[in-house]
């Protein structure tokens, strides 16, 4: 009778060790969906520095032509983006083409030489993760 205590008993003796395992599992998962988390963040960081460098250069050409007082429409290209230009009186309508496309227009008060508003449409595109 003795022997079959010590048999059954020897399930008893697995379940902590299981549940350890459990918890290291379970642990080291959570730190695998935060590192993964910050590591999208970063890249998303990066993408957007990147788009507001070339947006301020974009934009800086931009009041250029309109300095002008005869803004003319123009293309350029700066890395991965190609942007086009088009003049509608005070307002230039500026189209960013790259990895996602995004529409904006800013209105340009040519007395005052300064931008009385500047927007960014939303992208039809939606996330590019």
């Amino acid at each position: 009778m003795r022997s079959s205590l010590l048999t059954s008993n020897k399930g008893f003796v697995l379940y902590p060790f299981i549940l350890i395992f459990l918890f290291i599992v379970m642990f080291i998962d959570v730190i695998g969906v935060n590192l993964f988390q910050r590591i999208q963040e970063s890249k998303n960081s990066i993408k957007l520095d990147e788009f507001s460098l070339v947006e301020l250069y974009t934009l800086k050409q931009v009041k250029d032509q309109f300095l002008t007082f005869n803004p003319k429409n123009f293309n350029i290209k700066v890395g991965e983006w190609d942007i086009k230009i088009e003049f509608i009186e005070e307002t230039a309508y500026i189209v960013y083409q790259g990895p996602t496309t995004v529409s904006a227009f800013m209105i340009y008060d040519t007395v005052f030489k300064n931008v009385l508003e500047y927007q960014i449409n939303d992208s039809s595109d939606g996330n590019s993760d």
